[in-house]
């Protein structure tokens, strides 16, 4: 079997006790594509010492729309160049790791505010835009070798003229596009199609069906996978495909499984996957990602460096896009380990006003806000921005005149939406590696060497 995984940021993505790297910005953050390239190649290992011989990453979808819900820091930046090069390397490090590399979302989910697990969304540019923005890191990564390309359930009226019409059942998309004007013949697979993108129009079995008479070669996740299987068949029994169509499709999986050498090991050593995954040299390259990543955004009245001799007060804020009690502690121990007068508070989305005012209370009484930004997109679950009430009861805070250090622990677009801050720190995600590397910035123990790739 091939079997393939989902392990954007690392194998830690889906397999506990993995090892967890930086969300793709932060690389981004970097600037330096080796980096892409080492996080790829060792997520590879970590994979196949698994059994795991696909990955469904890199995301290159140029980020240019800081409202979109869904790619955010799974995007490289909003660079076109630099998301090339990023993806580019990460092409090649998965691929010289011994896993199939699969780049998404065709032809780019970057410059939408609609997040395709809940609806369909629509490009509405016109060709030269998509020569210019969406496509040039898919004819990077297809130029490194990209073995397979995800299609997303995007409508793009200027390659499809038919009405929403998502790309993952569009052959002008899939085969005119992709195949015949990008040159690539690689394995082509579908983005979920449970998902409401595609879901809401049409039934398991006709979008399996379309699917494939678009170009696809595998269909990932129908609705119903008995009835996904029994519509395609019943289709080539009719003549609507033929079987010279699916023989193709399967000669590229055959081919792929060959690359990956399944046909002469279908199975992984179990004994040799505790000194493969999660390993001390594995962690250490996370951290080193990470340290170069935090990225520093102004440095008014020289808050920062923080120091641990310091006798000003400093209360620990979490504003939490979810309601996980444990949001936020973690990096409060870290904080803790180097400080002891640091209070801590947390509004998250149960807030009421007097939490509200009984925070603004101990505020008055702190010398530094440093505000922890635990807010974070997430398929399908519209998160990752700053409500209303959060953003007012900011703005409250601002008003005591408290120099504030806000600390993005994923969105790092939350800026537009916030009051003056005196500093602002991006992390892009809130991994362990990321808080420990924001840490040691705050407080000196490591430069702040990232640029800000959005």
């Amino acid at each position: 079997l091939l079997v393939a995984g989902d392990f954007e940021y690392g194998v830690a993505m889906r397999v506990p006790r993995a090892t967890a790297f930086p969300r793709a910005m932060a690389i981004g953050a970097t600037r330096n594509a080796r980096y892409a390239y080492e996080v790829a190649r060792v997520t590879a290992i970590e994979g196949c010492a698994l059994g795991v011989r696909q990955n469904y990453a890199p995301t290159i979808d140029v980020n240019n729309n800081p409202r979109n819900p869904v790619i955010n820091t799974r995007s490289f930046g909003d660079d076109v160049s630099l998301v090339s090069d990023m993806g580019a390397a990460y092409v090649k490090g998965t691929q010289d790791g011994g896993m199939i590399s699969t780049v998404k979302h065709f032809p780019g989910h970057g410059d939408t505010d609609v997040d395709t697990h809940l609806g369909l969304v629509t490009l509405n540019f016109d060709k030269k835009h998509f020569d210019q923005v969406e496509l040039p890191p898919f004819k990077a990564a297809i130029k490194s070798g990209a073995k397979s390309v995800m299609v997303g359930h995007i409508a793009v009226p200027a390659f499809d003229t038919a009405v929403g019409i998502p790309a993952t059942v569009s052959s002008k998309l899939t085969t005119e596009l992709l195949r015949n004007e990008l040159k690539f013949d690689g394995l082509i697979v579908t983005d979920a199609m449970r998902m409401r993108g595609v879901s809401v129009k049409y039934a398991a079995g006709e979008a399996s069906v379309l699917a494939l008479k678009a170009g696809t070669d595998i269909v990932l996740m129908p609705t119903d996978i008995d009835v996904a299987i029994d519509a395609i068949i019943a289709a080539v029994k009719r003549g609507e495909i033929s079987e010279q169509r699916i023989d193709a499709s399967v000669r590229k999986l055959l081919k792929a499984k060959q690359w990956a050498g399944l046909d002469k090991n279908r199975s992984v050593d179990v004994d040799k996957i505790a000194g493969v995954v999660g390993s001390r040299g594995h962690e250490l390259l996370a951290r080193k990602v990470a340290r170069n990543a935090v990225t520093v955004l102004g440095n008014k009245k020289e808050i920062l460096p923080l120091s641990p001799t310091d006798t000003r007060k400093i209360l620990d804020l979490v504003i939490a896009d979810t309601e996980d009690p444990r949001e936020g502690r973690s990096f409060h121990s870290l904080l803790r380990e180097r400080r002891n007068n640091v209070d801590f508070a947390k509004v998250d989305p149960r807030s009421n006003e007097l939490e509200y005012d009984s925070i603004i209370e101990s505020a008055r009484g702190a010398d530094i806000i440093l505000a922890q930004l635990q807010l974070t997109t997430r398929s399908g679950e519209m998160t990752g921005f700053i409500s209303t009430r959060q953003k007012s009861f900011l703005t409250r805070l601002a008003s005591l005149g408290k120099p504030i250090v806000a600390i993005a622990f994923g969105n790092p677009y939350v800026v537009m939406d916030l009051p003056k801050v005196e500093s602002y720190v991006c992390a892009y995600s809130s991994s362990d590696v990321m808080q420990e590397a924001v840490a040691e910035v705050l407080f000196a123990e490591e430069p702040a060497l990232g640029k800000l790739p959005i």
